[in-house]
């Protein structure tokens, strides 16, 4: 292999680390804004969505559409997901 595609291999090596650090640093953001805007510390794993719905009225539009990417990347719940969709088509109609 010749010096200069060890470098281009290097280069593309470090570009895929630092894609995945900004991914891992974009999903931790979105998951403290979540458990902020829950009000909570808890294990968002351990929220029911009886306790979550309870929350729901104080959350502002761009709050419920962060909730709604973490619910369906972690727990999927479709009962959620479908009472997140109905909330934030209420707040932009």
């Amino acid at each position: 292999m010749e010096a200069s595609e060890q470098t281009e291999q290097v280069i593309q090596e470090a570009e895929q680390v630092v894609q995945e650090a900004e991914q891992a640093i974009e999903e931790a953001e979105l998951e403290a804004a979540v458990l902020s805007a829950l009000g909570t510390a808890e294990d968002y794993e351990e929220l029911t969505v009886a306790d979550i719905s309870k929350k729901l009225d104080d959350f502002s539009t761009e709050d419920l559409k962060k909730l709604r990417v973490y619910e369906k990347q972690n727990k999927n719940r479709e009962t959620l997901i479908d009472q997140l969709d109905r909330k934030i088509k209420a707040a932009t109609s």
